[in-house]
């Protein structure tokens, strides 16, 4: 009966330790003195696929400084400890979680590597995004589906600070926070015809609460996800008041400088119209023909000068 008993136990120890092996998460188990008692194959390919680990006689030998803290935190505290860490001996991020128990840690490893890999990409991405984004004068938005913002560029903060007096933060909501009287009704249908995967283009000139007035050109269009679903808007607003001004400064110059030498020449045309060139030489009728053509040029230049403009 022994025996059967003996055999058993043996039979069932190698099947625990079958499995513990074909687990690709690293297994351990350390008593409270630090000495380790059992141990899977992929925990010794993290840490020492040459050596013998129950030789081993302090954990400190082999494990990182701040996995050592986690351990002795964990004894200490009686309570779950948690966290990641780079390998430097099997050259992976590892993802921690270490188990208190009576005779002391069971401590699980993941390998993260790759994933780890995957959120350097997309933080570097999302650096050069951001780096392209503040190095322009536009203020830009991302918005999500109610209009609370998710994030912004540097730009719109200055902007944000020089025009309402208060620091612009993650979560607030830009329809309500940041609505303009004069333009609140027409952002909110530009904001909800980018839900419905439009986009939307406007020129406003801006009245802000610190009394400034900036004419701006604004487009709000829709952001897609994988799959094809909007899931976030953006705003851009482009500052073109220097354009604008300037634009009506050159409208009223055209309309000025139109109507000064219109007026003159308008008289010079009636007047050739009315000249009698009865008796007068062939050479000053030519005269006079090529004046009236020159006239009707010039009042045909101020035309499409006019028009132009306007």
């Amino acid at each position: 009966m022994n025996e059967n008993l003996l055999w058993s136990a043996t039979q069932y120890s190698r099947l625990i330790n079958q499995v513990l092996d074909n687990l690709q998460d690293a297994f351990c188990v350390i008593s409270q003195e630090g000495n380790i008692l059992k141990y899977n194959q992929t925990f010794k390919n993290f840490f020492a696929k040459e050596t013998n680990l129950t030789n081993i006689h302090s954990i400190s030998q082999f494990l990182s400084d701040n996995l050592y803290e986690a351990f002795k935190l964990c004894l200490e505290s009686s309570q779950t400890q948690n966290g990641e860490y780079f390998c430097t001996k099997s050259q992976k991020w590892l993802e921690y979680t270490l188990y208190p128990f009576e005779l002391g840690i069971v401590i699980l490893m993941k390998d993260i590597t790759e994933r780890k890999l995957q959120s350097d990409k997309i933080k570097q991405s999302e650096f050069f995004l951001k780096a392209i984004l503040d190095s322009t004068s536009d203020s830009n938005f991302l918005l999500d589906r109610q209009g609370n913002i998710l994030c912004f560029n540097k730009a719109a903060a200055e902007n944000i600070a020089r025009h309402y007096g208060k620091e612009i933060k993650v979560g607030q909501n830009m329809l309500a926070e940041y609505s303009l009287p004069n333009t609140s009704e027409a952002l909110k249908q530009n904001f909800i015809s980018a839900l419905q995967g439009q986009m939307a283009e406007t020129e406003r000139l801006l009245s802000f609460p610190n009394g400034e007035q900036v004419w701006v050109h604004l487009r709000v269009f829709p952001v897609f996800n994988e799959n094809n679903e909007v899931w976030a808007i953006a705003l851009n607003y482009t500052n073109i008041h220097e354009i604008k001004i300037q634009y009506e400064k050159l409208a009223e110059i055209a309309r000025l400088q139109s109507h000064y030498i219109r007026r003159p020449l308008s008289s010079i045309l009636g007047l050739i119209n009315i000249l009698n060139t009865d008796g007068i030489s062939t050479d000053n009728q030519e005269i006079i023909e090529r004046l009236k053509e020159s006239a009707e040029e010039l009042d045909k230049i101020i035309h499409e000068i006019v028009y132009k403009t306007y």
